[in-house]
């Protein structure tokens, strides 16, 4: 079976290492929760991965948001919507998790397909005008 990690590619760096990083740590929690879910894991083990995936999201997206702000990035606050759906989106699965209810990896698809959309498209974007302003 191919892990939802392997979908990260050198298509996605964005070539500042730090950012790199965290995209792929974000990937690596992702898959890590697939894993849990995969083999069957104690269900507060997965809600331990889950809760961690938050608080990665919350606190990666708060320092976008700062470094955005900094360089006064015109689309910012287009760019905080999308952090906030899809700190959202985590949420719910944490919430799902947490009431024990059952949930499939197709959410878990979803998170890393938004997160692959977003770093080539709205984190590109950025990382370009910042490299403009230089």
């Amino acid at each position: 079976m191919t892990t939802i990690n392997s979908r990260w590619n050198e298509g996605l760096a964005l070539g500042v290492p730090e950012i790199d990083a965290q995209h792929k740590g974000f990937l690596n929690l992702i898959s890590e929760v697939c894993a849990a879910l995969t083999s069957y894991q104690a269900a507060s083990s997965i809600e331990v991965l889950v809760a961690r995936l938050e608080d990665y999201t919350v606190s990666h997206f708060a320092e976008e948001e700062t470094v955005m702000a900094r360089h006064a990035f015109p689309n910012l606050e287009d760019h905080r919507t999308s952090h906030v759906s899809f700190i959202n989106r985590v949420q719910e699965l944490r919430g799902k998790v947490s009431n024990g209810e059952h949930v499939g990896l197709p959410m878990l698809y979803l998170l890393s397909d938004w997160l692959a959309f977003h770093i080539n498209q709205s984190d590109r974007e950025f990382v370009n005008f910042v490299r403009q302003q230089e």
